[in-house]
């Protein structure tokens, strides 16, 4: 396995980008009081920060394959859309802004079992935390599609859980600095 060290500039990006991921998430998850409106355009902001980490990553990785380059500027984008889309169109019903925002994390959680799968210079352990949070991501956001009726605080809830995994992961990524 060829290591493949990350600037360190990146490193701490992953590392801010992942914290503030968590810092979101958390708000969503322990102050249940705000307005879903408010909820969601948190969570829209931890979807923006993980979109743009992807297309960082993406841009300044020249050890990435092309279609791995491809495959996060693609997902970075739209994530980064979709996170957009939320924000600009508050008046929209608030089901359909939790679909845009499910389908965003939808994306993330295929590409990170994608990369889980195919990326060999991980780790072992961080190839399976990157796999385990993938399939952690869509289960919840598939949870909004299959079960509108729980509830749209309960829905936002499934979100900002997924939102703090990716976070975690985004962390996990900084600290080990390889690839």
């Amino acid at each position: 396995m060829t290591e493949h060290k990350v600037p360190t500039w990146l490193r701490i990006v992953n590392a801010i980008f992942g914290s503030i991921t968590i810092i979101v998430a958390l708000l969503a998850i322990l102050l249940p009081s705000l307005a879903i409106s408010t909820l969601i355009l948190i969570i829209a902001l931890g979807l923006f920060f993980l979109g743009l980490a992807r297309i960082l990553r993406a841009t300044f990785r020249e050890d990435l394959s092309s279609f791995l380059r491809f495959l996060n500027v693609i997902t970075g984008l739209l994530i980064l859309v979709l996170a957009l889309v939320a924000v600009l169109f508050q008046t929209l019903v608030i089901l359909f802004l939790l679909w845009i925002l499910a389908i965003a994390l939808v994306v993330l959680g295929l590409v990170r079992v994608f990369v889980g799968l195919i990326d060999k210079e991980l780790p072992t352990w961080l190839r399976v935390l990157v796999i385990i949070v993938g399939l952690i991501t869509i289960v919840l956001s598939f949870l909004i599609f299959l079960q509108p009726t729980l509830g749209e605080l309960t829905l936002v809830i499934f979100i900002a859980w997924a939102l703090f995994a990716n976070g975690i992961t985004r962390i996990a990524k900084a600290i080990v600095g390889i690839k």
